[in-house]
């Protein structure tokens, strides 16, 4: 396993962990947590409970998240995105596609402080998107 795909693991780790702490905050608690990290609640009010519907999109939003970091660590962890170029591309691609279309809406939803956050978890992974260009430029073209 490359440096690139143990920094990738790890990172795929730690967003697993976030998703399902997303998801178990926004659904099990009264989501006071959530409601406050994503500035639902008016300044000095104290922050907001989520309603069944934020827990639902917190519950959707948690799983997803976890999902999709599950996969990239057990590909990185299988190797297969040092082997393969076209892995390493797509889950990279997907990475930016996810950061572009979440931190457009979080600007027009008036959150756009998300877009830092965005950033941060997107540098987590940077090093994939080296290794798909890596790979990709290595590797030589069918003829």
């Amino acid at each position: 396993m490359t440096n690139e795909s143990r920094i990738i693991s790890a990172a795929s780790a730690f967003g697993a962990l976030i998703g399902v702490f997303i998801c178990a905050a926004g659904v099990f608690g009264d989501g006071h947590i959530i409601a406050t990290l994503a500035n639902l609640a008016e300044v000095g009010e104290g922050p907001a409970a989520l309603d069944r519907h934020g827990q639902l999109l917190s519950a959707i939003f948690g799983g997803l998240m976890a999902g999709f970091c599950v996969c990239g660590y057990l590909l990185a962890r299988a190797g297969v995105l040092d082997r393969e170029p076209a892995a390493a591309a797509a889950y990279g691609w997907a990475l930016i596609v996810w950061f572009v279309v979440d931190s457009t809406g979080s600007v027009v939803s008036g959150g756009a402080y998300n877009v830092i956050g965005n950033a941060g978890f997107l540098a987590l992974f940077w090093p994939l998107i080296g290794l798909a260009r890596a790979k990709h430029v290595a590797r030589p073209t069918p003829a």
